[in-house]
């Protein structure tokens, strides 16, 4: 049945996703920052500076982490303009995670399996981001929703519980990557 028989249109793919990505960025970078601060995991190295500069390392972490995390903000709102930066962005990530392949098949071979998580993260989400992203559906969806639409669609308590564990999962995952 098309909309016009009385069925809503489905809705876009892709929005949360996108949004746990970026958010999951920004805790990463925030764990990091965490880290440096009291000398620890994946921040062990700054164990032996001083207190000020592992302060500053947390505060400007925190500073940095904003960026994905407005992103992201940005994206559950449907912001067009969040939808490029997300294209583009998910769209360059992978060569990342190629030039990384043989670091990883060396790690795997020592049998750290931290790597792999994070060439999976840039191998197969981000290109699944672009490809959700750029559904009919989801192009549609953006170029006819409001924000006060977006937010209504991707703002209620479960929706956005959902995406904090997602992603603080996922970004604790990609910062201790080096420990397991």
């Amino acid at each position: 049945m098309g909309a016009g028989a009385g069925t809503e249109p489905r809705g876009p793919a892709g929005i949360g996703t996108a949004v746990a990505f970026d958010w999951a960025l920004a805790a990463q970078i925030v764990i990091v920052g965490l880290s440096v601060l009291v000398g620890a995991g994946p921040g062990s190295l700054g164990a032996g500076r001083p207190i000020a500069l592992r302060v500053l390392a947390a505060v400007l972490s925190v500073a940095l982490a904003a960026l994905p995390f407005a992103l992201g903000e940005a994206m559950r709102r449907g912001r067009q303009m969040a939808w490029v930066v997300q294209l583009v962005f998910n769209s360059l990530l992978p060569l990342t995670g190629l030039v990384q392949i043989p670091a990883a098949i060396d790690a795997l071979g020592h049998g750290q399996f931290g790597l792999l998580v994070r060439e999976v993260v840039v191998l197969l989400v981000s290109p699944l981001i672009v490809w959700l992203l750029t559904r009919p559906r989801t192009r549609a969806w953006l170029a006819r929703t409001t924000s006060a639409e977006a937010r209504a669609r991707h703002g209620s308590a479960r929706w956005l519980v959902s995406i904090a564990v997602i992603a603080l999962l996922g970004g604790a995952a990609i910062a201790f990557d080096g420990l397991y």
